[in-house]
């Protein structure tokens, strides 16, 4: 089973992505619904990118190849209009999104 753990909990300022994302979101929800512009599986990604697991740890875990990891993560950035795995995991910080705690030998998979 798959539990969640405070380690993004911490908010940290920025300004300008939470700009950009601002018209993604629909007034009153949540800041976590702005993760929303996202299919599911981009949601996943990005949650495991957060937990420090590399795109070849991503690509076993979930069952897929490390080139389709790659194009999810590029997908993520472009509707995110950030660079790199850094900028992601300060904007899910940002957000209040919380990642999964990774136990070993447990998959994400469906």
């Amino acid at each position: 089973m798959v539990s969640t753990s405070g380690c993004l909990r911490q908010r940290l300022a920025l300004p300008s992505a939470s700009a950009r994302l601002s018209a993604h979101s629909h007034a009153g929800n949540d800041r976590r619904d702005e993760m929303n512009p996202l299919t599911s599986r981009e949601r996943e990604i990005a949650l495991l990118v957060c937990t420090g697991l590399s795109n070849k740890q991503i690509a076993r875990r979930l069952d897929l190849t490390e080139g389709t990891v790659k194009v999810h993560l590029h997908n993520i950035y472009v509707k995110f209009a950030i660079r790199n795995r850094t900028m992601l995991t300060l904007l899910a910080l940002n957000l209040g999104v919380r990642a999964p705690t990774i136990e070993s030998g447990v998959s994400l998979a469906a």
